[in-house]
């Protein structure tokens, strides 16, 4: 829970099921809830935020789909995405929102590492010899 939330509910719960209450608490007191599979996270509306991401083709190609498949779609919390613009739009309470970031992060391919243009060296023959050679320091390999 979010760290402003306190107090105690006394009088007048209504009967019904877990998801019923939640919903019940949440109108009532101006909360937002949200599951994720194993925490209950609750917080206050007014915490609720949008967050604007910018998506590569990659990352864009059927995310929807993809989030979707993993359990994140969730009708309260909207996820639109401009595929023109290679924009997406995630709102919803802050471990939600958080949630949709990291995971869209893991759909973007990993950056290739360079440290500048490779380079590469091609000896041609047909026979070589390798010998150790002391130079004082490690030992040098010496190919003729």
């Amino acid at each position: 829970m979010g760290p402003d939330i306190k107090g105690r509910i006394t009088s007048n719960v209504p009967q019904g099921n877990a998801r019923e209450f939640l919903e019940w608490v949440s109108n009532r007191y101006g909360l937002v809830w949200y599951f994720d599979g194993s925490t209950l996270h609750i917080s206050n509306e007014t915490e609720n935020r949008t967050e604007v991401l910018t998506l590569d083709d990659t990352t864009l190609d059927g995310l929807g789909q993809r989030l979707d498949n993993l359990g994140l779609v969730d009708p309260r919390f909207p996820v639109r995405v401009d595929r023109e613009q290679k924009v997406a739009s995630i709102s919803g309470p802050p471990a939600y929102v958080d949630l949709v970031k990291k995971t869209i992060d893991t759909f973007r391919p990993a950056p290739i590492a360079s440290d500048g243009p490779a380079s590469v060296r091609v000896f041609r023959g047909r026979q070589t010899q390798a010998q150790s050679v002391d130079v004082g320091s490690p030992t040098v390999e010496k190919i003729n």
